[in-house]
């Protein structure tokens, strides 16, 4: 399945495997399973964007193995695309950060572009909370305006406040799903 692509579905397969394992045992699960549940696939890309922004480059494979599982042409019900499920209005915003005159929609499908539009976005969230990458991540996917709504002075000291008083479930399960992941690269690839 990875050889023709389909990354995704290849690491749901694994992904089950590894969830049918006993309790006991999934400690211990080899690692080459885990690479292929946790792949290093456009890391090319990721890693060129992520060097450039100071982003750490592992924690932009989690964000996109949470996102996409790999997949450059997926679309999400709220219409979110490609690798990084950039929104088309936050695509358009986003070319114009960047002083791309000439973007068009359908250029967000491509995977140069995506990852380019979604590690600036994120990059840009860093910024925006000062470093906070659980605020980052939670503002990646709920929005930044939701995020400073639901921040208190407090929350911003304490990553687990905002994590346990955020009103919705959905971005604490992102967040938590995208340190999980982030782990995992941190144990497979971090000497690379």
């Amino acid at each position: 399945l990875q050889q023709n692509g389909m990354y995704r579905l290849s690491a749901s397969c694994f992904d089950r495997l590894i969830s049918l394992a006993p309790l006991d045992q999934r400690v211990s699960i080899p690692t080459f399973l885990l690479k292929l549940t946790h792949s290093y696939h456009f890391s090319d890309l990721l890693v060129a964007e992520a060097v450039e922004l100071n982003v750490d480059p592992l924690l932009l494979l989690a964000l996109v193995r949470q996102e996409s599982n790999f997949e450059w042409q997926p679309e999400s019900w709220a219409g979110a695309q490609g690798l990084m499920q950039v929104m088309p209005a936050t695509a358009d915003w986003i070319a114009l950060q960047l002083g791309w005159s000439d973007f068009s929609p359908s250029m967000i499908y491509r995977p140069h572009v995506n990852v380019r539009f979604g590690a600036w976005y994120f990059a840009h969230q860093l910024s925006s909370f000062n470093d906070d990458i659980v605020a980052a991540l939670t503002a990646y996917n709920a929005g930044p305006g939701r995020v400073r709504r639901w921040q208190t002075p407090d929350m911003a000291e304490d990553d687990d406040l905002l994590l346990e008083y955020m009103p919705l479930e959905e971005p604490r399960l992102y967040v938590e799903k995208v340190y999980t992941h982030h782990d995992i690269y941190r144990k497979l690839y971090a000497a690379q």
